[in-house]
């Protein structure tokens, strides 16, 4: 290469080179506007590097359109500039445009494409595409079952729930709309026993939610001992940190746990670790002054200047934030106040506070700072932010802050924020009777909202009475909710009650009046649904109550063939006990004695020839009991109705 070529091509690329380090220097600056609240500088300062190609540049300027930051609103440019950024591997730009693609916000839902870019930025490494991509894969626990009734077992500590819904083939790792897993749950309210069978079915123990956080440190926070003992020994991170940088030790020294932290460090913790904030465990101990365990903590050799523990909090202000977005790229975007309120940082929200911000700014996942607080459940930080005057029903993108409560379960945040003024209308009753803990619809229902609305075409009447909320029930009925009303599936809220097991609920229904005829779309009636399970107090209940003991399915099927086909004996007793026709043939023309044989249950076929069922009956292919009981490979049993074949003379026609 000629000399002159050679050093124009050099000059060229040294000229290129300080092009990027000043756009690059010009972003940082952007960002600091930007924690500083100067919008309208922060937004003409990064309009040259995104122009330029920059792909943070273009990320930020995108999320001030889309939050609202020191412009209008504008979903269609903010859709524009992600995509520039996306297209360039920026993780977070390409997550934003998969939310707006979803949400059809700028542009026409399209799920296909939503669910592409939520791929492309998990592969790049985002946490939240990745707990998003779980919810758009996760299979149904069963045909009658949903997730909302999978994670609420959990809650509950309803093992027996669990174990059933496990043997139905439960996706053990689904999650909500909020990353949360069924361990997750069960770990928080220290279900011990639901933990135990969850780690031991093969639940994920180190997967995170939305906010950050696994099981461990879910259970840690909330003082569950000995689910975190369960989770330790199964293979917990305990080195894990939310995203504060919080590990499990971090999170039980602000409490004070001594033996709490006594365990985690028994199964090596780091007890000098550091938060994003700069405090180890005996940092935090000192700072809150938990005597006990400073001298726990030191007497494992913990080490902490004295000094550490006021340094956070006596930084200035907008410092101690930059800090914390400095240690988080996550925050990109986020108006000050909402990263202090996500941190549940109470003094440095009420400085801010001072400072007259914006309160309704969005950040870059379209959440106020209310929306914040009542997110990670934070009252005292709640009411502040009332007290200020933030707008009380401006929430997140598609979700008002009392839905979020009420899809939290803050029953407290509920009822605060319905004194302040927030509408319980549209939908709020049935997402609480879906969602939440009956303390939330109790407090939703003083307020009179719509109780016949629908989520999932399903009504808070069909929610209360499938998860067993016995008080709700009854306030709902109270107020007049239809009890007959039919959702998608042609399903009452008793079809529900008795499918799920809800005897209290069934008997509720039935004083008031509930139809036990109506059958869902397949022809199942709450009485054939509750014999499928062998639910004795509910089959004796709808019984006494004069439901119609053969009413048969689109199939064909009784209440005494299902339960036969599930060996339910004692069911099938009182189903005889009430006249059932024993000899009731389906739509292929199987008796109860044939699909008992099937199943392989000696003790429910015993019940039906005793009861007079004939062995001779053949199907529709000329089989006799014996011989479904041969096919299913039940050989003993098969040769035990050989046997009674054996000594009758003659076959029935079929």
């Amino acid at each position: 290469m000629p000399r002159k070529t050679h050093l124009h091509f050099l000059s060229a690329a040294l000229l290129s080179l300080q092009c990027c380090f000043v756009l690059a220097d010009a972003v940082d600056e952007a960002k600091e506007l930007l924690l500083d609240n100067n919008y309208g500088d922060a937004l003409q300062m990064l309009q040259q590097p995104a122009t330029n190609g920059d792909a943070e540049a273009q990320y930020q300027l995108a999320s001030m359109y889309r939050a609202g930051l020191g412009i209008a609103v504008d979903n269609a440019l903010a859709l524009q500039w992600y995509q520039r950024a996306a297209m360039q591997n920026h993780a977070n730009a390409q997550y934003m445009l998969a939310t707006l693609y979803e949400k059809g916000l700028g542009t026409p839902v399209d799920k296909s494409l939503a669910a592409q870019w939520y791929q492309r930025a998990a592969a790049n490494g985002n946490t939240l595409a990745q707990q998003k991509l779980a919810t758009l894969t996760q299979t149904p626990v069963s045909n009658t079952v949903s997730i909302e009734q999978w994670l609420y077992a959990a809650r509950k500590n309803d093992v027996a729930q669990l174990a059933t819904m496990i043997k139905a083939g439960a996706s053990i790792n689904a999650v909500d709309d909020q990353g949360s897993t069924a361990l997750m749950l069960a770990a928080q309210t220290g279900g011990d026993a639901a933990v135990s069978v969850l780690v031991e079915n093969g639940a994920a123990v180190n997967m995170k939610n939305r906010s950050g956080d696994t099981a461990l440190l879910l259970a840690a926070n909330q003082n569950k001992l000995t689910s975190v003992q369960i989770l330790l020994a199964h293979d917990a991170d305990i080195h894990t940190a939310d995203i504060n940088g919080n590990t499990a030790l971090h999170i039980a020294s602000n409490r004070g746990d001594v033996a709490m932290c006594d365990a985690l460090i028994a199964h090596h913790a780091a007890i000098d670790a550091k938060n994003l904030s700069g405090d180890s465990a005996l940092a935090i101990a000192r700072r809150e002054k938990h005597s006990d365990l400073i001298r726990l903590l030191e007497s494992h050799g913990a080490t902490a200047p004295k000094a550490i523990a006021e340094s956070t909090s006596n930084r200035p202000d907008t410092e101690r934030v930059r800090a914390l977005t400095n240690s988080d790229t996550g925050y990109s975007g986020w108006p000050a106040l909402n990263i202090a309120v996500w941190r549940g940082d109470k003094a440095l929200v009420d400085a801010l506070l001072q400072q007259k911000p914006a309160l309704d700014a969005t950040d870059s996942e379209g959440f106020t700072a209310l929306a914040r607080a009542i997110f990670r459940g934070d009252k005292a930080i709640v009411q502040g932010l009332l007290d200020a005057g933030s707008n009380i029903n401006r929430g997140s993108t598609d979700k008002s802050p009392l839905q979020i409560a009420i899809e939290r379960g803050h029953a407290a945040l509920v009822e605060l924020l319905l004194s302040r003024g927030a509408q319980a209308n549209g939908n709020a009753l049935t997402l609480a009777a879906k969602s939440a803990d009956e303390p939330v619809i109790m407090a939703l229902l003083a307020h009179r909202p719509d109780i016949n609305a629908r989520i999932d075409n399903k009504s808070a009447l069909m929610y209360c009475a499938q998860r067993g909320f016995a008080n709700a029930t009854r306030a709902l009925l109270d107020q007049g909710a239809d009890i007959d009303a039919r959702d998608g599936e042609q399903r009452t809220a008793l079809w529900h009650a008795a499918t799920q097991n809800q005897a209290i609920i069934v008997d509720a229904l039935l004083q008031m009046r509930a139809n036990s005829a109506l059958a869902d779309n397949t022809g199942v009636t709450p009485l054939a649904s509750a014999a499928t399970h062998g639910y004795q107090k509910i089959i004796e209940a709808l019984l006494s109550s004069g439901a119609a003991v053969d009413a048969a399915s689109r199939e064909g099927n009784t209440a005494l063939q299902l339960a036969a086909r599930g060996g339910h004996v004692e069911t099938m007793q009182a189903l005889l006990a009430a006249k059932a026709d024993i000899e009731h043939r389906n739509n292929r023309s199987e008796t109860a004695l044939m699909l008992a044989a099937a199943s392989g249950s000696r003790n429910a076929v015993e019940v039906l020839l005793k009861n007079g069922a004939d062995i001779r009956r053949r199907d529709k292919s000329g089989h006799t009991a014996v011989d479904y009981a041969r096919d299913a490979k039940f050989d003993a049993l098969a040769q035990q109705l050989q046997r009674h074949i054996d000594d009758k003379k003659a076959f029935l026609p079929f």
